[in-house]
Order: C-alpha cells, then sequence, then structure tokens
C-alpha cells in the first residue's frame, strides 16, 4: 500500500474493507466467531483520526461516516477499527514538551482522511476554503 500513496478517497474505502474482510476471515482475531478489538484500540482510533483532521470532531463524523457509514468510532465494527488503524499506522513518539510518549499518524492518513474530508465537505455543498490547515 504504501508505494501507491496518498490513497484516493474512493480507493482509501476500498482498501479498508479489504483489509477488514481479511480480519473477519483470520481466525487469530475471534473470540466465539467474533472479531475482538479493545476499547484502548477504538480510543486510539478515534484520537488519530481527530489528530488527523486537525483535532476537529464534527470532522472525524464526517469521515467515519464516509468510510464506513457510522459517525461515532465506537459504532464501526470491530474488524473495520484493525483496519482502520492500520491504515493510520500510529506510532509511538517522544514528545519533550509533554515529557511523554504519543502516538501520531502517519504522514500519508492526515493527507488521505483530509483528502476524504475534502471529498465530505463538497458533498455536501460547502466549498474547499472551509478547509482547516
Amino acid at each position: 500500500m504504501d508505494n501507491n500513496r496518498p490513497l484516493s478517497p474512493e480507493y482509501l474505502k476500498h482498501f479498508l474493507e479489504k483489509r477488514a474482510n481479511e480480519y473477519i476471515e483470520n481466525v487469530n482475531y475471534h473470540h466465539n466467531d467474533d472479531v475482538i478489538v479493545s476499547r484502548a484500540q477504538t480510543g486510539l482510533l478515534a484520537g488519530m483520526l481527530t489528530e488527523c483532521l486537525n483535532g476537529e470532531n464534527g470532522d472525524r463524523y464526517l469521515v467515519n461516516e464516509w468510510l464506513t457509514g457510522v459517525k461515532s468510532t465506537n459504532d464501526i465494527s470491530p474488524e473495520m477499527v484493525l483496519a482502520m488503524l492500520d491504515w493510520i499506522k500510529p506510532e509511538k513518539i517522544y514528545n519533550p514538551s509533554k515529557k511523554k510518549d504519543v502516538y501520531v499518524p502517519s504522514e500519508h492518513a492526515i493527507k488521505e482522511a483530509q483528502n476524504v474530508l475534502r471529498i465530505c465537505l463538497e458533498e455536501s455543498g460547502q466549498t474547499s476554503f472551509m478547509m482547516k490547515g
């Protein structure tokens, strides 16, 4: 995937659906036939996606809905949470101003999430000048 990045919004949606299906098929992620995801993973996804979108929760809801069909990260299927974390590729780095390790999304994921947001805004009739950052 990295060689062809940034991904178009349409291809990103396709990639996420395909990756989520791979988790469904991989029994290592199952418990009683359900894919397992922790609250920490769901929270990490919400935080990373919000960071990709300049800290705007409202924008995260738009992007979530466009990519997955649901607004809230809590309502995203476990397999899609894992697929989205694979896409965002959070990396733990030391933040000297906070004096602790923090997670940051990949540069590609930031650009791709912002491109999805741009599509969301255009589809809702908002113009591109409303984009932040």
